[in-house]
């Protein structure tokens, strides 16, 4: 709360207990000396006899009027005070009851006594901002599962190339040491990138994930796209797939490159994971002018159901 905000609340509750504990008793006591002094008057133009009760009581009045007026005096400051101090733990209880309410999942605002308007609108204020900081606080866990799980499944990318290429190896006796090189140095890489994968990994469980930085440069999507099409070969060769590339030359983009990597890796693992057996999987990469299209196209279901 600002002070602006604490001074109008002070302000305002001054000024309750202001009134209730002074300006009412003394509005009271001016009321009441008015109404005794028209009762003198109007008792001293009747006439009355001197044994009359009445009579009697009121000169008894009359003599111990300041005395009386004290009395009624304390009375009335003693009655207001106490119905002040109700007024406040009335006030003390709304606040309570309001603080518990800033926590609350409902959507209505919080009303309070006009005196505490000044709290009200703060109380309402930062209502408003629980709720949108937990609705931050549940996007940014969300979108932590969610990349968790997606990280989880890249994993698995740069292992089936490893298990892909070593298995090559040793099945084919015949191969030639250059091809056994190549096949060793793209299983080595993957096996790297898969060391960065599970590293990233271990960061997203202890770290948010405003503390992950896009770190980019610019890559050539061409190469990248036909280097990656290669590391999956292997995998091809299991289901009886193909690649049919129409990659543009020298297509640049300026991107995290390592993410861009993952993204490709993803489309083409559920592009094969989603084909049937004996299919192509087309990939386009183009560039019309600062547009840069990329679309995966594999034949599932809906192609044998053309068919």
């Amino acid at each position: 709360m600002n002070k602006k905000t604490k001074n109008k609340l002070y302000k305002n509750l001054s000024k309750e207990i202001l009134f209730n504990i002074f300006l009412k008793p003394l509005a009271t006591m001016i009321a009441l000396v008015i109404l005794e002094f028209v009762i003198y008057v109007i008792g001293f133009q009747i006439y009355w006899y001197a044994d009359d009760p009445i009579y009697i009581f009121l000169i008894w009045i009359l003599n111990h009027l300041v005395q009386i007026n004290i009395v009624i005096a304390i009375g009335f400051f003693i009655y207001f005070f106490f119905k002040s101090l109700s007024i406040i733990n009335t006030y003390l209880l709304e606040i309570t009851n309001a603080a518990t309410e800033i926590t609350s999942e409902d959507s209505n605002f919080i009303k309070l006594s006009p005196p505490l308007e000044p709290l009200e609108n703060f109380l309402n204020k930062s209502k408003q901002s629980y709720k949108k900081n937990q609705e931050i606080a549940k996007e940014s866990e969300q979108r932590k599962n969610d990349l968790i799980m997606y990280l989880a499944h890249d994993l698995k990318t740069p292992l089936t190339s490893v298990i892909g290429y070593l298995t090559l190896i040793e099945d084919e006796k015949e191969i030639s040491k250059e091809l056994k090189e190549k096949y060793n140095s793209i299983a080595l890489d993957k096996a790297l990138r898969l060391e960065d994968l599970i590293n990233d990994f271990f960061d997203i469980t202890r770290f948010n994930l405003a503390s992950i930085e896009l770190e980019k440069s610019e890559v050539n999507l061409s190469v990248m796209l036909e280097q990656i099409t290669y590391e999956f070969l292997p995998i091809l060769k299991e289901k009886n797939l193909s690649f049919d590339l129409n990659i543009e030359n020298d297509v640049n983009y300026i991107c995290d490159i390592q993410k861009m990597e993952r993204v490709f890796d993803n489309l083409i693992r559920n592009a094969i994971n989603y084909s049937y057996e004996n299919n192509k999987i087309n990939i386009l990469l183009k560039q019309k002018n600062s547009e840069i299209i990329i679309k995966f196209t594999n034949n599932g279901l809906q192609y044998l159901k053309k068919s």
